[in-house]
């Protein structure tokens, strides 16, 4: 790779270098003059557009460690050794994904009970419902049941959500019959149908969400959840709730998950989660977070430290 002028300080020719030929936001994430080598970091600046009376600001994120070069002295000079321009891309945009899905993962507890209420979410649930409401009218369901109460599809997700459920303690298995489990009888105390369903459902959502992305292959759940997180992970850059346009959602999909969809599409979407209460329609053209959304998230992405730079070896 190009040789740059010998330095007593490595760190000034390695950004040198590195600005000119990569990104003029690229940094020192840190240095081992021992072993010669330098772990390059590069900084994203984000404008989050704000329509509301804060206004607009500049969020700049680092991703870390997405290059490491060695160098080596010949002649007075230094000669760095590192990836190519389309590698150290690659690190840094997978870095980047890796801060959304995280992003994403701190914000599904504070979705659960809405996520309940999402059309296609509620139809999948439909057989899970279904047990539940025959496990609390009739006390108990045999397997014989689930042949004559389900349809042939419907059968098959039962037993799932059947072995799901007893995963969970809400149902257990007792003489060859299907009766309330002790997490479903504990709960049953304080709520009610249907809340109590609800509450049941919300659980699930929260404790299995990776059996149900990777079974059940609940797609329509990620939709609603990633367009929430397309609003309320630029909300936490800024520091607050932001009065956001319908087109800039859209441009914040596309940037957290390289996907563009069509205008009614996204209106489409972004209506589905209004509905469901996880964001607030402002004026004709305008949506804004709900506080408590925003502060339960905000508090579990400070824990977790989401933008802060982590050195990955």
């Amino acid at each position: 790779m190009q040789v740059e002028k010998f330095a007593d300080d490595p760190s000034k020719p390695i950004l040198h270098f590195v600005r000119r030929n990569f990104s003029p936001y690229a940094y020192l994430s840190s240095i081992d003059r021992d072993a010669s080598e330098a772990r390059i970091g590069l900084q994203i600046q984000e404008a989050i557009i704000d329509h509301g009376e804060i206004g607009s600001t500049i969020r700049t994120l680092n991703i870390d460690n997405v290059a490491l070069f060695k160098w080596r002295y010949r002649h007075g000079r230094m000669k760095l050794h590192g990836p190519s321009r389309r590698q150290v891309a690659m690190r840094a945009n997978q870095r980047y994904s890796a801060i959304v899905d995280r992003s994403q993962q701190l914000l599904l507890p504070s979705l659960y009970t809405k996520l309940v209420h999402v059309p296609e979410v509620e139809m999948a649930m439909t057989p899970l419902r279904k047990i539940l409401m025959m496990l609390e009218r009739e006390k108990s369901v045999s397997h014989r049941d689930l042949g004559r109460r389900f349809s042939k599809d419907e059968g098959t997700k039962a037993r799932r959500y059947f072995s799901l459920l007893c995963d969970l303690d809400f149902v257990k298995e007792e003489k060859g019959l299907f009766v309330p489990g002790q997490s479903m009888s504990e709960l049953r105390i304080d709520v009610k149908p249907p809340v109590l369903y609800e509450r049941i459902l919300a659980e699930v959502i929260q404790k299995r969400s990776k059996y149900l992305k990777e079974v059940l292959h609940w797609t329509m759940m990620m939709a609603s959840l990633r367009w929430s997180n397309a609003y309320y992970f630029p909300a936490y850059e800024a520091g607050h709730l932001i009065k956001m346009a319908d087109e800039e959602l859209g441009d914040n999909y596309k940037k957290l998950y390289g996907i563009k969809h069509e205008q009614a599409t996204e209106l489409d979407q972004i209506q589905k989660i209004i509905d469901n209460e996880v964001l607030v329609r402002e004026e004709e053209k305008y949506v804004r977070g709900r506080e408590e959304i925003f502060t339960s998230y905000s508090r579990s992405a400070d824990e977790a430290a989401i933008l802060e730079p982590q050195i990955a070896r």
